[in-house]
């Protein structure tokens, strides 16, 4: 009789089966560029998350009213997704900045 299976013995330890994933680098758009430029100008405690997309969609010359709501919604996608990435973050409930900050407790 032949042992086709081979089961290593109970002490020994053994390799993880799957290696994590290595993060990829983010690939940013000039519209994440200057999302990022205008948070990082807002300093340490950032700029309030209405005004940043605000001034990103201006800078963009819109042609009239729908064509700026279509910027203002094109701008709150990737600041959302830069969010998400963790490439800038939220100060508060407000603001927008590119500090990470601790949380904070309360006592």
């Amino acid at each position: 009789m032949l042992i086709s299976i081979i089961i290593a013995p109970p002490a020994t330890t053994s390799a993880p089966a799957v290696l994590p994933a290595k993060p990829k680098p983010l690939r940013l758009d000039e519209l994440d560029r200057q999302l990022l430029e205008e948070i990082r100008a807002g300093g340490r405690y950032g700029t309030g998350f209405w005004t940043v997309v605000d001034r990103v969609a201006a800078a963009q010359g819109p042609t009239g009213r729908a064509d700026a709501r279509a910027w203002r919604l094109e701008v709150l996608k990737h600041l959302r997704w830069l969010l998400q990435a963790q490439v800038v973050f939220m100060f508060g409930k407000k603001y927008v900045t590119s500090f990470r900050f601790p949380k904070a407790q309360r006592n």
